[in-house]
């Protein structure tokens, strides 16, 4: 069996000696491999003697490769059938570890053994939230973990047939924290390989202080997103159903407006000494519908003529279709355009338009030289519009009879320097 132990910023000489010392109990030869994906030089010091132990192979990788790539790195250097992946904060439970995993073989060809976290909260309030995540979403028993098992596969303590890794192998293309073992566990159901799961945990040791934590979390949101979006995974999470419900009640603009509104009182909570999860939660829907509506094609009914740019809206209004003129303002065609002209001649009804329009207007008017105006605006849902926006946040709302007549407004007025 190779162990295989991505280090970084991390003295790992405890976790080697206890693997070493259980090496016996697997039926077998045994080599550990510790590749440095670029710490800094007093980790590296610190770690560098273990190469001189018998079956430890260390090697320092010239730049850093990233969580996924270093895996693979390591999985191609093994020598041997089986492969061990650790995390380098991980710390054996007791003497039976390797045991245990040797009692499973040639009963599944990929072994997952699960997390654990200590019983009593960290004596530093930073680590607080790190360690509640822990022991209420990760350290699941495998009773629990066996009922969706490839959606609960990780990559820290996990036993596989070297061969099958090697085939699937890791998305390098996910660069940021999170979610290569879900694409991972996904390939693995696609192909119908069995994955089993065992009460045989790790201690997770290496607590991050909250800051970092969401930090991390923040990255991991983004690449489910991308996965989501690109490949259709994670569709089993509680994250994306979430979101999925509110766009099918078309509520996603109102709970992304109502969400960033709150994204202080979030973060402070989660800062805090006593973290709630429920606010990580909302956090995380917040970043999820804000990831999907960056990422939201445009579609045919947004038009650029010029300076302006144009959105028609259907007479059943598709949330996302003003979602995608929001996510243009970071764009280079937002850039060169003066203004935004909303046709919706065709609406019936607002719906829950209005808090979109009001979020759109809100972060023109910060860039200090875009406007937005309407043709076509009922009276009804000007209305709504203008009951919305009672503090006049919005400014003043502009509505011509047809886009000809808004666009020959538009060129008669003084350009801007």
């Amino acid at each position: 069996m190779s162990v295989l132990i991505p280090v970084y910023n991390r003295d790992v000489s405890a976790l080697v000696q206890d693997l070493l010392s259980q090496a016996p109990s697997w039926p077998g030869p045994v080599e550990v491999l510790l590749f440095d994906d670029k710490s800094e030089e007093g980790f590296q010091a610190l770690n560098r003697p273990l190469a001189a132990l018998p079956g430890v192979r260390y090697k320092e990788m010239p730049a850093n490769q990233g969580r996924a790539a270093i895996r693979n790195h390591l999985a191609a250097a093994a020598g041997y059938p089986w492969l061990l992946l650790l995390d380098n904060d991980s710390q054996l439970p007791d003497a039976q570890f390797l045991s245990r995993y040797a009692a499973v073989l040639g009963r599944t060809p990929a072994a997952v053994g699960g997390t654990c976290y200590e019983a009593q909260p960290p004596a530093d309030p930073a680590l607080h939230l790190r360690w509640l995540y822990g022991r209420e979403r990760e350290a699941r028993p495998a009773a629990v973990r066996n009922q969706d098992p490839h959606a609960q596969l990780t990559l820290n303590n996990l036993l596989i047939d070297a061969a099958l890794f090697r085939q699937f192998g890791l998305d390098e293309s996910l660069t940021r924290y999170g979610h290569e073992d879900t694409k991972f566990g996904w390939r693995l159901r696609q192909a119908a390989v069995p994955v089993l799961h065992l009460d045989n945990p790790v201690l997770h040791d290496g607590l991050e202080p909250a800051g970092v934590f969401l930090a991390k979390t923040h990255d991991a949101v983004r690449n489910l997103a991308r996965l989501y979006q690109t490949e259709g995974l994670g569709g089993e999470t509680r994250l994306v159903q979430t979101a999925r419900r509110l766009q099918k009640l078309r509520l996603a603009a109102a709970a992304r407006y109502a969400l960033s509104q709150a994204e202080a009182r979030l973060r402070r909570n989660l800062l805090s000494r006593s973290p709630s999860l429920r606010q990580l939660d909302l956090l995380k829907l917040l970043w999820f519908l804000q990831e999907l509506r960056i990422m939201a094609p445009i579609t045919p009914g947004i038009e650029d003529e010029n300076n302006v740019l144009i959105l028609s809206l259907g007479q059943v209004y598709d949330i996302d279709k003003l979602s995608e003129v929001v996510a243009l303002l970071n764009s280079e065609t937002i850039k060169r355009v003066a203004h935004v002209l909303i046709d919706a001649h065709e609406l019936t009804s607002i719906n829950v338009m209005g808090l979109e329009l009001l979020e759109l207007k809100n972060k023109m008017t910060k860039l200090g030289r875009y406007s937005l105006i309407f043709c076509g605006l009922k009276p009804e849902t000007k209305f709504v519009l203008e009951l919305l926006d009672s503090e006049k946040e919005f400014g003043e709302l502009i509505n011509f009879n047809s886009v000809e007549d808004a666009k020959e407004f538009l060129s008669k007025l003084p350009k801007e320097s």
